[in-house]
């Protein structure tokens, strides 16, 4: 019998895949073996919440959380989310569930006779059955790879095709180290509904049609998405129909067709709904409550060639396919408009979704199952190279070192040189030929967003952007307060008004770069336990666009130590930006009692902390340090001290030395300002930067001050001031400190940038 190489292949892909998720330093560690983890928990939750806990609202929160933490098997608990109702539903549809069934089901009789492992749903026997099962899936899918490809192309055609996706893509790591994925279960649906759609076309049974109207609703059902891939079934020509018309015509003369492509959709298209009904009372729930679609503005360009995640960045070979779809267009015009339809479609979703680099994964995970679907173009590509000997050197040789190229990198990201969300362009050239992870380059990689700390290594600008002392000097309208929330200078939270009033901004209002810190700061008194009466700092992000909220970060007094009954005390919530969909996404700071009782709030304010190497490109600064240097226009100092160059500001002066500026000079809508003072009296000091902006006219158009700390003596004090964007033409802005009080404020040093 004559050795069949391309079998050999799909072995040797295989095996591959088997033995590196085996040698994976974390498999089984702590009773994870990585298939039931992170997101995949959350697809195969359906199961044992239905079967062991008969909890399927997921109401027992703690069990959840505790199974969790017992096997390692996410840091948080994201897979579910609480709703309207109490209950908690599921993120994802329940296809992956229905198809782990059978290695469920296995596992739960083996731990049931056993009274080593724990019947719980995720012990060893439940968690080694599903990752058979995942291997056997695995295999099947290469099994149908390799005949779909043998159905159009050469055996040689066929091994290069297999070489290229299982050694050339991203397709190892997924395969190996996140077996249980929807991904590779995805990918064999692709696979075995490929082959027998090419099946039914050469000989249209009733069981050909079973079979992949069962696949693509079973697809469907996993990732509602996958329902995309009906265009490639439902317009393909070819076998025995030489157009749409004749298989219309044909099907509509075996009804029976119909009703079997019918089926498997009515049923497997039910349960979902009837689960959404069950837990939300609506019949059609979106349970991404963080996350959305931009089907209208993708994120195409960053899905491609992004260096955080761009697939042909990271995954080049694929690009053959790209350059393939031009000998598919000579060789078979038929499936050439079908499968050009799809491959567009499925990248323009696919980029469209708001996390396009989709967490945590090598290359761009989401498009793994669909590159059945690239095999065609590919193949011709490469039928048409061994025809041409002047460029089938040329190919062979850039093949292979793609190949070695992927391979290298698979090693490098399963070793942790490259990670798997935060990368910048930076740092993958700095580490482009490491083998082991360089912690001192790691500061190149874009901030871990997922940290309640400022890293060391940071120099940072910082500025005050927002402070309230909830006095009536800082706002005189809360005198005619008629819900009496302002007691002798403080915000008093209780069951009548659990919030205080917000401070919302864009982000690009503020920030220059694509990331920064924020530490928002409270001081406060409570005569209750923390426990008693949760407070603390709420910060939310939302999308600019659709409004939707996709960073929710609370830090209350129950999660501190220091907290005190009856005395004042101070807490702070350190805070960065998740990965922003847009810089005009907003920003909401606000305090929030969610005990209901009474809390006093004596101070509120946000500090924002800006890399410094931000770039000073068209910056105008202004400066007035009272002995050398003054740039800008500076009026007089008013009260300069035994000629040592401090102004003093007090009963007598009450404004310090002003900066006047034309709003034509105006360079941006940020206005940073910063002083150096000393307040000779500090308890009975008050103290404003303030910013104003007057028509020609004299018509106040802004006005806004902050309070100055008086504690600080002589250390810089910074404030950032957000300008109005539309500014009249030959307005005037005005920078100065202001004394409220008697008591003399010494000033060293004024510094206004725009």
């Amino acid at each position: 019998m004559k050795l069949s190489y391309s079998k050999a292949v799909v072995f040797l892909i295989f095996i591959s895949a088997v033995f590196i998720k085996m040698s994976d330093k974390n498999f089984g560690r702590q009773g994870n073996y990585g298939v039931v983890d992170w997101d995949n928990f959350g697809y195969y939750l359906y199961l044992p919440a239905v079967f062991i806990y008969d909890d399927l609202k997921l109401q027992d929160e703690e069990t959840i959380i505790h199974i969790q933490n017992k096997y390692d098997l996410s840091t948080s608990y994201y897979q579910a989310h609480r709703i309207h109702n109490g209950n908690r539903v599921i993120q994802y549809t329940s296809g992956l569930a229905i198809i782990y069934s059978p290695a469920f089901f296995v596992g739960h009789f083996w731990a049931s006779l056993s009274s080593k492992h724990a019947v719980d749903g995720f012990s060893f026997p439940y968690q080694f059955s599903i990752l058979i099962e995942a291997f056997l899936i695995l295999f099947l899918g290469l099994f149908y790879l390799r005949k779909f490809a043998l159905s159009f192309f050469s055996e040689k055609a066929t091994i290069l095709i297999l070489i290229v996706i299982g050694f050339g893509t991203n397709f190892l790591q997924l395969a190996s180290i996140n077996v249980s994925s929807p991904h590779i279960v995805l990918f064999t649906a692709y696979c075995v509904a490929l082959y027998y759609t090419y099946a039914w076309h050469q000989n249209p049974s009733n069981k050909n049609i079973l079979i992949v109207a069962t696949v693509i609703a079973l697809m469907t059902l996993s990732r509602p998405n996958e329902l995309l891939f009906v265009i490639i079934p439902i317009f393909w020509i070819g076998g025995v129909f030489g157009s749409l018309k004749e298989k219309l015509r044909f099907v509509l003369k075996n009804p029976i067709q119909i009703v079997l492509a019918a089926v498997p959709f009515l049923i497997f298209g039910v349960i979902q709904p009837f689960y959404w009904q069950y837990i939300s009372g609506e019949w059609i729930f979106d349970t991404y409550v963080n996350e959305g679609f931009k089907l209208l503005d993708p994120y195409i360009i960053e899905f491609l060639f992004s260096f955080k995640k761009g697939w042909l960045l990271y995954t080049p070979i694929m690009a053959f396919s790209f350059l393939g779809f031009i000998f598919f267009y000579k060789k078979n015009k038929a499936l050439f408009y079908p499968f050009l339809v799809f491959a567009v479609f499925n990248i323009w979703i696919l980029s469209s979704w708001d996390c396009w680099w989709y967490a945590g994964s090598f290359s761009q995970r989401a498009i793994v199952q669909s590159y059945p679907v690239f095999i065609l173009p590919l193949g011709y590509l490469l039928d048409y190279e061994f025809k041409n000997n002047g460029l089938k050197l040329f190919i062979y040789a850039l093949l292979g070192l793609l190949l070695f190229f992927n391979l290298f990198q698979t090693y490098q990201f399963n070793k942790g040189v490259i990670d798997a969300s935060r990368m910048t362009k930076a740092y993958y050239f700095a580490t482009f030929f490491d083998v082991t992870p360089d912690d001192e380059k790691k500061i190149l990689l874009e901030p871990a967003r997922d940290i309640s700390y400022i890293p060391d290594h940071e120099k940072l600008n910082r500025f005050i952007i927002y402070k309230d002392s909830f006095s009536e000097v800082d706002s005189l309208k809360r005198i005619a307060d008629s819900q009496n929330n302002y007691h002798e200078g403080s915000l008093i939270l209780s069951s009548e008004r659990g919030s205080s009033k917000s401070f919302s901004f864009p982000y690009s209002q503020y920030c220059d770069t694509t990331y920064a810190y924020f530490v928002a700061r409270i001081r406060y008194r409570s005569e209750y336990e923390a426990k008693e009466n949760p407070f603390g700092i709420v910060v939310e992000t939302k999308d600019s666009r659709s409004g939707k909220r996709y960073k929710y970060v609370y830090r209350g007094v129950e999660h501190i130590d220091w907290f005190e009954k009856g005395s004042w005390s101070s807490m702070d919530l350190v805070f960065i930006p998740p990965y922003l969909r847009s810089k005009q996404d907003s920003l909401t700071f606000y305090l929030y009692n969610f005990g209901g009782k009474p809390v006093e709030i004596d101070q509120f304010y946000i500090e924002l902390l800006e890399p410094s190497s931000t770039p000073k490109i068209n910056k105008k600064q202004y400066f007035n340090d009272y002995h050398t240097l003054k740039i800008g226009d500076w009026s007089k100092e008013n009260n300069l001290v035994l000629d040592k160059g401090y102004e003093q500001i007090d009963s007598t002066y009450k404004f310090s030395s002003t900066l006047t500026i034309s709003t034509n000079e105006l360079t941006s809508s940020k206005l940073k300002f910063e002083f150096r003072g000393l307040a000779l009296e500090k308890e009975n000091s008050e103290i404003y930067a303030v910013v104003e902006i007057k028509k020609n006219d004299g018509e106040q158009i802004y006005y806004k001050s902050f309070k100055v700390d008086s504690e600080i003596a002589w250390g810089k004090q910074s404030f950032l001031f957000s300008l109005p964007s539309n500014l009249s033409q030959g307005g005037v802005l005005k920078a100065y400190l202001y004394n409220a009080r008697t008591s003399p404020y010494l000033i060293r040093q004024l510094d206004v940038e725009n």
